[in-house]
């Protein structure tokens, strides 16, 4: 009888601990990496109970929660309650090694997508004068990108926009006024600038292409910034069409008329430049020996920048420029006057303070540098002298080449 209840006995404690052991392995599931690369984390995880504890190899508590977050390799336990049987399971020892080096190269980024296609009414992939006088010189240039009936094309829609053209034959007549020529004066040399512009509104509108497809011109609804206002190009354009009709027949010889001129190539070269637009294509080429950029006849052989200023407006001196320029201005009060004058580009943005300060009575020149406040070198084109003498405020441009 006492063998009967010794060998009961231990079949009773054999099934207890076989099924002890069972509970244990399935409180000991913890998930997580085997392996942890350097500067990097691995969470791990204990089976849901209602308490849990985390020790590290000298018996540190490091967590309470169901969840560790682990930085180095190491060997942890945990420790998880039955609250049924009032217990502490464990403990569950999971072991993390330093993962091979291989495999802890970061992967290569993806490629970036690739770019939106242009919203044609916002295209703002405009070609200057100089390239539009190219492809009318298309006899002497056989990589020209549009042909006869292309230019004939864009002519009419030039004729039919604006009230300032008027050609009998439109693709003659736009190549006359977009071609180069020494003996342009300055409003020629307006009127080809704006002649350029339109015709990249006419690219656009007609649907135009360069040789392979490559969409360009402008949109009408494209955001323009100068130097006065924000705008759009085809705003712009309506608006100025209208301003070169009423300067038509007014003399070069007066400041104000040659400062408008002056004021209005600046911008229409600038557009054409896709200077001041918000453009996501690729800059135009740069003017062949600076054609564009040239204004030597912008003031004309009226200008006598010797003589005794008729106003307060500053002078450039030379104009265009290529390192450096001066500004010749005075100061009529005889107590003498606060000065402040600034170069800004076509955008607005301030490139340099020229004069700042009380200046005496009479004539001062003061000098730019060509340089940006960054000190960099400011890249050729059309720049604005802005600020105040006294109480008057006094503008005036200057061009810069390269």
């Amino acid at each position: 009888m006492t063998k009967l209840r010794s060998s009961l006995r231990d079949v009773l404690i054999a099934v207890a601990s076989v099924a002890y052991a069972a509970t244990a392995q399935a409180q000991c599931e913890v998930t997580g990496s085997t392996v942890i690369c350097p500067d990097s984390t691995v969470q791990l995880c204990a089976p849901a109970s209602p308490g849990y504890m985390w020790v590290d190899e000298n018996g540190n508590v490091l967590s309470r929660e169901q969840c560790l977050t682990i930085t180095a390799p190491g060997t942890y336990r945990a420790y998880t309650y039955d609250a049924n049987l009032d217990v502490w399971w464990g403990p569950c020892v999971h072991s993390v090694a330093t993962a091979p080096a291989e495999s802890c190269m970061a992967a290569p980024p993806p490629p970036p997508p690739p770019p939106p296609a242009p919203d044609l009414d916002t295209l703002a992939c405009p070609m200057p004068a100089s390239w539009w006088a190219r492809q009318c010189r298309r006899e002497h240039n056989r990589r020209a990108d549009l042909t006869p009936a292309d230019l004939a094309a864009v002519g009419a829609c030039v004729d039919e926009a604006s009230q300032l053209f008027a050609w009998g034959d439109p693709g003659t007549g736009l190549c006359r006024t977009i071609g180069r020529s020494e003996k342009q004066d300055l409003r020629m040399r307006t009127h080809r600038q704006f002649a350029a512009v339109l015709a990249n509104l006419c690219a656009r509108h007609a649907g135009t292409a360069r040789r392979g497809g490559e969409v360009f011109g402008l949109g009408a609804d494209a955001d323009f910034n100068t130097f006065f206002e924000s705008t759009r190009v085809g705003a712009w354009a309506s608006a100025t069409d209208a301003e070169l009709v009423q300067l038509q027949g007014a003399s070069l010889r007066d400041r104000g008329v040659r400062d408008a001129y002056l004021r209005i190539f600046g911008e229409a070269w600038a557009i054409g430049h896709g200077v001041g637009l918000n453009t996501n294509c690729p800059l135009p080429p740069a003017d062949e020996n600076g054609e564009d950029s040239s204004v030597l006849a912008a003031l004309g052989d009226d200008a006598d920048l010797g003589a005794p200023m008729a106003s307060m407006a500053p002078v450039a001196m030379p104009n265009p420029f290529h390192g450096s320029t001066r500004f010749a201005f005075t100061v009529s009060d005889a107590s003498g006057a606060d000065v402040d004058m600034s170069v800004f580009d076509v955008a607005g943005r301030r490139m340099a303070t020229v004069a700042r300060g009380r200046f005496g009575a009479g004539s001062h020149v003061v000098q730019w540098d060509g340089r940006g406040l960054d000190g960099s070198r400011a890249r050729a084109g059309m720049y604005f002298v802005r600020g105040r003498i006294g109480q008057a405020e006094v503008m005036t441009s200057v061009m810069k080449v390269e």
